[in-house]
This record gives structure tokens, sequence and C-alpha cells, in this order.
């Protein structure tokens, strides 16, 4: 390792941030670079090397159209930071996706062009050089480490951090790219925050303040049975209820942008939407803290149910305790199904130890039985 490669890598280390990296094709001497300067334990939380095709797809939860390009590369940064997000112990402000992939000298002769793709997305901006190498310059340990010096000066960009000289040839590329960022609604779908609000009106923010009462559901369409049960609960619990939409859905696939502004805009006068990325009831309970949960007794039911559960009743129990500890409870309103039906909170296996976590709205005060399945099969409209 050179002077200046080192000097370079101790002052990352010294920048209070957390990273994930993820490689792959090349620039391996980067996280080698990394490891042999004192204070890596600061700053990286891990390396992943996914340098199969089946592992890349893996790691990334789908098959790129292409493996080195700089959207797989984008793509990568992102995945990394989610990952980092999970990792990091909280102790740093700044969390990074850094990321490489490249296609480099082999023992074959290849149809394309010598590149390395990079990439380091922070939560707000994407940072990415494209470097393009003449083919028959170099060997493979030198384009590797000229791949590893764009994958340092990526990172060093994004720490404000003084960058390396690279030895490029007039037959070499190097293009170097900073995207826009990206609204609330983007960053929910990529993952990079849980949980974004809209307001009556439209607009999209997050960090809003926390609601009290919260009425989840997939509002497909939103109907009046809803907004009864909201007007119902606000009088009951003497607050504002937000409703909110999961963009993901145990059972069913992750909704699209186009989806969710759709059912978004049914709200947009209305109340306000808390758009997240919790479809289970104990991730609703970390994202809303001493939040109560309005819900149908069918909702209830299946929360009770420890077939939902890969544990069982211990698995259903572990999470009461969870949402309990959380200062989070439901209010349960009895539900009418179309064969008529009807199930209320008493006629619910309640453990005895979690009673205090669910409260009935009376049977007199409302009663749950518009479905929205029957009004898309009728083609009635969402809202009266």
């Amino acid at each position: 390792m050179d002077q200046a490669v080192l000097q370079l890598v101790k002052a990352i280390h010294d920048r209070p941030f957390h990273a994930a990296v993820v490689l792959t094709g090349g620039a391996a001497q980067f996280a080698a670079w990394l490891f042999s300067v004192p204070g890596a334990s600061r700053t990286i939380l891990e390396v992943s090397i996914p340098y199969s095709a089946r592992s890349l797809a893996e790691y990334l939860g789908t098959r790129p159209q292409h493996y080195c390009s700089e959207e797989t590369a984008g793509r990568m940064a992102r995945r990394a930071r989610q990952r980092a997000l999970w990792l990091a112990d909280g102790s740093r402000e700044l969390v990074l996706g850094i990321a490489a992939t490249a296609a480099l000298v082999t023992d074959r002769p290849k149809k394309g062009e010598h590149r390395c793709h990079a990439a380091v997305w922070d939560g707000t901006t994407l940072r990415a050089a494209n470097l393009f190498l003449a083919k028959g310059s170099r060997d493979r340990l030198a384009e590797d480490a000229l791949a590893a010096r764009v994958v340092l000066n990526v990172v060093a960009e994004t720490l404000g951090l003084d960058e390396l000289p690279l030895d490029l040839t007039p037959q070499d590329r190097l293009q170097r790219h900073v995207a826009a960022v990206p609204g609330p609604l983007w960053r929910l779908l990529h993952g990079d925050v849980r949980r974004v609000t809209q307001l009556p009106g439209g607009m999209l923010c997050e960090g809003a303040e926390l609601p009290a009462a919260v009425l989840p559901g997939s509002f497909d369409p939103l109907h009046e049975g809803h907004r009864r049960l909201a007007a119902v609960a606000e009088r009951h619990l003497g607050t504002r209820v937000h409703f909110e939409l999961s963009v993901t859905n145990v059972d069913k696939p992750r909704l699209s942008e186009g989806e969710v502004r759709r059912r978004a805009r049914q709200f947009e006068w209305y109340r306000p939407l808390e758009l997240t990325d919790a479809p289970l009831f104990v991730q609703k309970a970390e994202l809303f803290p001493q939040a109560v949960f309005v819900v149908g007794a069918d909702t209830a039911d299946r929360i009770l149910a420890p077939r939902y559960y890969r544990d069982g009743q211990t698995g259903m129990l572990a999470a009461l305790e969870r949402i309990r500890a959380a200062g989070c409870r439901f209010l349960v309103a009895a539900r009418r199904f179309p064969d008529g039906k009807l199930v209320q909170l008493a006629d619910l296996p309640v453990p005895d130890e979690y009673r205090t976590l669910f409260e009935a709205i009376p049977l007199d005060h409302f009663l749950f039985d518009i479905s929205s399945t029957a009004l898309r099969q009728a083609g009635r409209p969402a809202v009266p």
C-alpha cells in the first residue's frame, strides 16, 4: 500500500460514520486497504462479496438486468446501506452503503469493456463513478488497484476528503455522477426510511410528529366504514386518528410506487396518512410507540392466532410482549362478515396477562360491516 492510500484510509477511519461494503467482480484491494489500516472496526460493519451471479441476485433480492453496470452499483449501494442501518448501533448519524461491480482482465478474453462501477449511498445522495479501462494496458492486479482507488475516491468525496491521483491513460475513461436527492416516497420504497407521512393536502414528509392513534389498513378502497370507525375512535380516545398503509404485506407482493400514490390520493384532503414499511404489528409498535391501534375484530383475531407466528403460541406471546413494551394497545371494533357472522373482542382468546392491551368499542357505538373486497368486486366508488 503506498503512502497516499494509507493516509486516505486513515482519514476515512477517523471520520464518524458507519458503512457496509459490497464488492463483486473486482476492487478487492479496496477491502484489503480498509482492514490494513487500524480503525476499521470504528467504521466498517461488514464487507460482502457476492461473486457469482446467483449470489449477487440473492443479495439484491432480484436478478439485475446487467450484473456490471452503473444501475446495479447503485442498487448494491442502497442494499448495503439497508444492511448497515440494520447492523448499526445508532452511534453514528452518517450511515453509508459502499458498492462496486467490476469486469476486469481474466484468464480468457472479454468481449465487453474492462470496467468498474462504484457507488456510495448516504440516504439522500448517490455518488457514482464509472471507470472504463483500456484493454491490454494492465494486468489483473493493476486493474484491480485502479478500480479500488476509484472506489476510495467516491468514499472520499462523500466524506469531504482529498482524493487520490489516478494514473489514467488517454484510452481510459472516468465518469462521475451525483444523483439528485430523492423524495420521501422513493426513500421509503427503497428501504432508506421506514415511515413517511402524507399531510392533508398531499405533501409527503419525514419525521412528522408521532400520532397517538393509528388505523391500519390496505384501503383498496377507502370506504365509509373506515371513515366512521375513525370518527368513533376519535370521540372515544379524544385524539386525532391517523390512517396507516404499509407498502409491504406479509402475504402479498410489495406495492408499486404508482399503487401507493393511487391509494394515498384518497386521503389527500381528509386525514393524515402514515406510509410505512411495517407489515407486522410488532413493527408498527416500534414506529409508533405509545400509540393506540384501531382495528377490526378480524384483525385482532389474526394478532391473537398462534398459526400466524413461526413459533406458534410462544411467538404470539412474544409479539404481544413487544407491543406492550412499546406502550401500545388496541381499540377493537366488532366485525360482521358478508355471510352474517359477527365477531367481537369478547369472542377472541385474549391471554389473561394481556387483556389490558385490548379494549372493545361498544357494539351500539360501531359495527364494521363493509367489505373492501365486495366494493371492488361490485365496482362501487371508494367513498360516497
